[in-house]
């Protein structure tokens, strides 16, 4: 009688472990999807890759307009000073020269940007799934296009905050100071060459 629990207790353990193999499989195994959805799926997910492109077009254009705007807007201001600060007879030319190499590195900047949203515009020519590379070929070089906008940008800011920032309030120190020197009497006499006699 001992075998015989003993038989009966090892078949019902390679029972209940095949059992429990099986529901784990059933488990674990995803549904194959059939033909029809797989096609629904890469025309949602090609649907949703042309609108995110249409987006960031639409979006890039707006913002090379608003940076052009803003920095067109720096240089005019720069260069109203400079007329003004060299007809006082003001020393301008490190404003100068940072004026012009803000004009060189905004024309750099539009060049590049332009270069970039004509790169993801060139993504719409090929369609989406049977384009066989092409398409993210042509992505991957928009998006090296975009570093090389960024890094313009970067470079833009830099010398806006930087050099001629620095340089602009130095012309307008020497301003004050030579406005606040020509309204003192001593300064006001020697200016005009007369000598005040003590």
């Amino acid at each position: 009688m001992s075998k015989m629990k003993y038989v009966v207790a090892a078949g019902l353990c390679a029972v209940s472990f095949s059992i429990l193999t099986a529901r784990a499989e059933e488990s674990t195994a995803t549904p194959t999807p059939t033909a029809s959805e797989k096609v629904r799926d890469a025309i949602t997910r090609c649907d949703a890759i042309e609108l995110k492109l249409k987006t960031r077009v639409t979006n890039q254009k707006q913002a090379a307009t608003r940076f052009g705007d803003r920095y067109t807007a720096i240089i005019k201001g720069v260069g109203s000073l400079i007329t003004k600060a060299d007809a006082a007879d003001y020393d301008t030319t490190k404003v100068k020269a940072d004026l012009a190499s803000l004009k060189t590195k905004v024309a750099t900047y539009q060049t590049d940007k332009t270069a970039y949203v004509t790169a993801l515009e060139a993504t719409k020519e090929y369609t989406c799934g049977k384009s066989e590379g092409l398409f993210k070929t042509a992505l991957e070089d928009a998006r090296a296009k975009l570093k090389v906008v960024e890094a313009d940008v970067k470079d833009i800011r830099t010398l806006v905050l930087g050099d001629l920032k620095t340089d602009v309030k130095a012309l307008r120190l020497t301003a004050t100071a030579a406005a606040k020197a020509a309204k003192t009497p001593v300064a006001a006499a020697t200016a005009g060459k007369v000598e005040v006699a003590q």
